[in-house]
C-alpha cells in the first residue's frame, strides 16, 4: 500500500525567537498527518510517501518528513500550490490513501475522488481522503540519527 501525506510549508518565526533557536518546518497539522501514515503503515504495512507543492518548495519540509519516519519524498516546484496543481501531483504518486496534513485542504478528496474521512487512531484506510486535525494524534519526535539519516535521501521532482 502506498499511503501519501500532503504538507503545506510553515513559514513562520516567532517574534522573540532568538537566532539560536531550532525552528520547524512542517505545520502542526502536517506533523499529525505524518503520524497518522506511519501508524498506518504500522497497522497496515506499505510505504509512506510526503508530498508538497510550490513556486519554491522548501526541501527542509521533506528532509524533516524523513527525519520523522517516511520513506519517501516528492516535490512539484514552479507551480502555485493550486487545488487542481496538489491533486496532480499526488495523482503521479498513485497512492492508496491519501492523508491530509492541513486544514484548509478539505476539498482535495473529491477533487482525488477517494472517499472522506477524520482520522481515528487504528482505522481501516484503504482508498480513503484522510483529515488529520493537529490535536488528532501525538507526533513522534525526530532522532538525531533521523535527522543526519534525511539528507541522504533523494527527493523526487514531479513537474
Amino acid at each position: 500500500m502506498k499511503i501519501i501525506v500532503y504538507l503545506e510549508p510553515k513559514f513562520e518565526r516567532p517574534e522573540d525567537a532568538d537566532s539560536t533557536a531550532v525552528f520547524t518546518n512542517i505545520s502542526d497539522e502536517g506533523k499529525a498527518g505524518i503520524e497518522a501514515a506511519l501508524q498506518i503503515k504500522e497497522k497496515l504495512g506499505g510505504e509512506v510517501t510526503a508530498v508538497t507543492v510550490g513556486q519554491e518548495p522548501d526541501e527542509r519540509v521533506l528532509r524533516e518528513a524523513f527525519a520523522m519516519g517516511v520513506d519517501a519524498a516528492a516535490m512539484a516546484s514552479g507551480v502555485e500550490p493550486t487545488l487542481e496543481n496538489i491533486a496532480a501531483a499526488i495523482k503521479k504518486l498513485a497512492g492508496n490513501v491519501v492523508l491530509n496534513g492541513y486544514a484548509g485542504r478539505k476539498e482535495l478528496g473529491h477533487q482525488l475522488g477517494l472517499a472522506e474521512a477524520e482520522y481515528k487512531m487504528g482505522m481501516d484506510a484503504k482508498g480513503q481522503f484522510i483529515s488529520v486535525a493537529a490535536d488528532s494524534v501525538k507526533p513522534r519526535y525526530m532522532s538525531v540519527g533521523g535527522v543526519y539519516a534525511a539528507y541522504k535521501h533523494p527527493i523526487t521532482q514531479l513537474i
